[in-house]
């Protein structure tokens, strides 16, 4: 797969442009300070990372009540807002390859995040991000979100483009689902959770793992 071919690259954001580890994991364990509960790792934080904000409670949260979930919940959305860019940075090459493709003639970024916007946009600004993409589709933008296929078929859309015309670039099995569903060709980073399963060929043969510096070397 020839990752230069393409009319329009479509990414996604948390563990695949930036990590953001840090500060959701600074954010779940001021929760669980204050349960009087012991802290998790940014590992232990990252695994439940990509289904958005009450799953990643039920995950750091397991042997929570239901009814104290939309509790937790609250707290943490409130400690997360606070510091959204404190720890979070972006992956080696990353700004280097989203300037060379905004740079290409007729060649358009989407983003396509889970992350709500009231969350994204000001992590997006503190970036300096926010004029990058030429379309920004966040948690809350559409009626779907990933693993659907909705984002992807509405920024194709869009673009007035077929499938095969776009790349998606992600790091999760919510990506290579919602990519897969789509029939949008699929990059998965080198250091997601869903790269073994795109090697083992879960996901077809228009799939491949990729490092961001691939985007330079294979012009």
């Amino acid at each position: 797969m020839n990752l230069n071919q393409y009319d329009a690259y479509f990414f996604d954001l948390d563990g695949t442009l930036i990590d953001s580890s840090g500060d959701l994991a600074d954010a779940i364990n001021q929760v669980r300070s204050l349960q009087n509960l012991s802290q998790l790792t940014h590992q232990e934080v990252e695994a439940g990372v990509g289904h958005g904000a009450s799953a990643l409670i039920k995950h750091c949260f397991p042997q929570a009540l239901p009814e104290h979930l939309p509790e937790l919940r609250n707290a943490f959305t409130r400690a997360y807002g606070s510091q959204l860019c404190k720890h979070t940075y972006a992956y080696a090459h990353v700004e280097d390859v989203l300037h060379y493709l905004k740079n290409q003639p007729q060649v358009k970024l989407a983003l396509i995040t889970n992350k709500p916007s009231r969350f994204a946009m000001p992590l997006l600004k503190a970036l300096g991000w926010s004029e990058l993409f030429d379309l920004y589709l966040y948690g809350d933008s559409l009626a779907e979100r990933k693993p659907s296929s909705l984002p992807i078929t509405h920024a194709l859309q869009h673009f007035n483009l077929e499938a095969h015309q776009a790349l998606f670039i992600g790091d999760t099995e919510v990506d290579a689902q919602a990519a897969t569903s789509a029939q949008v060709p699929l990059a998965i980073v080198a250091w997601g959770r869903a790269a073994k399963a795109v090697t083992d060929g879960t996901y077809g043969t228009q799939t491949q793992v990729v490092e961001f510096k691939d985007f330079l070397t294979k012009a």
